[in-house]
């Protein structure tokens, strides 16, 4: 039956984190704040404990809309990848993704642990440090003409195998944490190959399966051409989304794969457009928002999270520079390209949100650790993007 409270309350709550965001967004874009920031601060601005605005305990509807953000993020993400654009560094790049994601990895369960936290949370930690969030500097190479030069691409493609290798580890070890009576670990892992494998096949089949809908819309005289292919993509990623899910792989890993996948097939930018709208225009500032609002700012008067905020921050930054400068070297870049390299592995955004609110919702991370790692991966993408546009700046300064 139609409940018309329930209605009032749930279309109130999506019409103020749309409205919050889009306000904060035009607010903080003069201080040239990464967006996604500016809706985390709009999410805690009108959460509960502060303004009070929107509560999020009992709303499935704007938790539901959140996961379709966090869906729609990482397909995206997901999409960004041209494996054809990387393949003549894959060695280079494995070296790179190896140093800068284990090292990272390590210091970060190093740090929960010296904070008296248990090897669970620690593990949990190194997992989600492993990533590099490359998305954000992704303009400050191309204003500079050195996206698809080969420290650009080695990049690339270290940190696409950063986060494939922090998305597999991370649903591996929810199998470990929370195994399925169902379907014990071996075929657990039996299962994940053939759904990987049926997203090869899926990946193949694309070209021929657009061709088919091409044809029905001509024969139809349907000119809603990008509207058919749209929903045919949409199927794809909520399929993927939806198996994943039912396997205990994560919807966020099934839909990284889907953009793995889908992302040589689509070639049109019209159709590109379109998806973005769609994510970024609705669904993913609905999360980032979520993810703001449910920050307890009250945790903020305890100085020892302070402190757990400097050392985690702290050492998964420096750890990122440091590895991935001696990466670069290691595969024989000059000290420029490897600090190239180093500041690029500095910020975490996307994912390392994706997994910090699986691992939360989880009962795998405690509060405070989880809005330390939030608290990093906003500091990350302000100080990342900032000193590398310095650093270009020294040997690009006629390209601004």
């Amino acid at each position: 039956m139609r409940d018309p409270e329930l209605i009032l309350v749930t279309l109130s709550a999506f019409f103020i984190v749309l409205l919050a965001g889009l306000l904060f967004s035009a607010i903080f874009r003069r201080f040239k704040l990464p967006w996604s920031v500016t809706l985390i601060f709009a999410g805690m601005a009108i959460g509960p404990s502060a303004l009070g605005l929107i509560t999020l305990e009992g709303n499935q509807v704007i938790w539901f809309l959140a996961e379709i953000g966090i869906i729609f993020l990482m397909f995206l993400a997901g999409m960004e990848i041209r494996f054809s654009a990387i393949k003549n560094v894959l060695k280079e790049g494995t070296i790179v993704g190896i140093f800068t994601g284990i090292i990272p990895g390590l210091l970060g369960a190093g740090v929960m642990l010296a904070f008296g936290y248990s090897p669970l949370v620690a593990l949990t930690i190194g997992i989600i440090l492993i990533n590099t969030s490359f998305a954000v500097v992704v303009p400050s190479l191309e204003a500079k003409g050195i996206l698809q030069s080969r420290v650009g691409k080695i990049v690339v493609s270290s940190t696409v195998l950063q986060d494939i290798a922090s998305l597999v580890l991370f649903a591996i070890f929810l199998q470990f944490v929370n195994p399925d009576p169902f379907l014990p670990l071996p075929l657990w892992v039996i299962v994940l190959l053939f759904t990987l494998a049926g997203g090869v096949i899926v990946k193949f089949l694309m070209p021929e399966f657009r061709k088919e809908v091409k044809e029905y819309e001509k024969a139809h005289r349907d000119r809603d051409l990008f509207e058919g292919e749209l929903r045919t993509i949409m199927i794809i990623v909520l399929g993927f989304a939806i198996i994943f899910e039912f396997f205990k792989f994560e919807t966020i890993v099934g839909a990284f794969f889907a953009g793995l996948i889908i992302s040589e097939s689509v070639r049109s930018k019209m159709l590109e457009h379109k998806l973005h709208i769609l994510g970024y225009g609705i669904f993913i500032p609905i999360f980032f928002v979520t993810v703001g609002a449910w920050i307890d700012l009250s945790l903020f008067l305890d100085k020892d999270l302070w402190l757990l905020i400097a050392a985690v921050a702290v050492t998964s930054m420096v750890a990122k520079f440091v590895s991935g400068w001696g990466s670069g070297r290691l595969v024989g870049l000059d000290n420029y390209e490897s600090s190239i390299v180093g500041l690029t592995s500095v910020p975490q955004l996307i994912t390392t949100l994706a997994l910090t609110a699986i691992a939360q919702s989880q009962g795998l991370l405690p509060d405070e650790v989880a809005i330390a790692v939030i608290v990093l991966a906003i500091v990350s993408v302000l100080i990342g993007p900032l000193i590398m546009g310095r650093v270009l700046d020294m040997k690009y300064p006629d390209k601004n």
